[in-house]
């Protein structure tokens, strides 16, 4: 990379983060996120680690028994302890994925075929399966593991979910019981 091409990145990457700083939401509870309807089957580019009756799919166990998404879970867990900003992750791994990863994570699940054998559900686009896999997902104790080999999977899901997760269609809160209500 030529020293335009690293000023023409850095400009990109500020430009970026403070656009992201001056439209900044809080992250909605996963209970008040209107989850998408995803597809049956893998008819879907983007397919979800978890089966419809809410179980991992095999593929997934598979994937996550290798241990080979780690990193990503320890960029998650900086990143919602506020220590790198999202927009600063999502630009490393986008220029920084290494197709060995996904290579190996295809392979430890068995390949492509018995991965889309494994899946009864999926998405046409990124930021839903993101969404879906938040509200539905998130407080599962596999959650961590399974969005690691999703992001390894799917680049693109790693570098939208942030900003998918914060935009989320919500709900409103039910009213206290014995509250009038609004």
């Amino acid at each position: 990379m030529n020293h335009r091409q690293k000023l023409y990145a850095t400009a990109a990457i500020a430009l970026l983060a403070s656009g992201c700083a001056a439209t900044h939401r809080e992250v909605p509870a996963p209970d008040l996120v209107i989850a998408p309807t995803p597809l049956e089957g893998a008819a879907g580019e983007f397919l979800s680690p978890y089966n419809r009756s809410g179980e991992l799919a095999p593929w997934a166990m598979v994937a996550i028994e290798t241990g080979l998404a780690s990193e990503v879970e320890d960029d998650l867990e900086l990143e919602q302890r506020g220590v790198i900003d999202s927009t600063v992750r999502a630009f490393s791994r986008t220029f920084g994925d290494d197709p060995r990863i996904n290579e190996a994570v295809v392979e430890a699940a068995g390949g492509w075929d018995e991965i889309r054998a494994g899946t009864d559900q999926s998405f046409v686009e990124a930021v839903d399966l993101s969404t879906f896999l938040y509200a539905n997902y998130s407080l599962d104790p596999d959650y961590r593991s399974a969005l690691a080999v999703v992001f390894d999977l799917f680049p693109e899901v790693r570098s939208t979910y942030a900003g998918a997760v914060r935009r989320a269609a919500t709900q409103s809160a039910a009213p206290a019981v014995g509250s009038s209500g609004p």
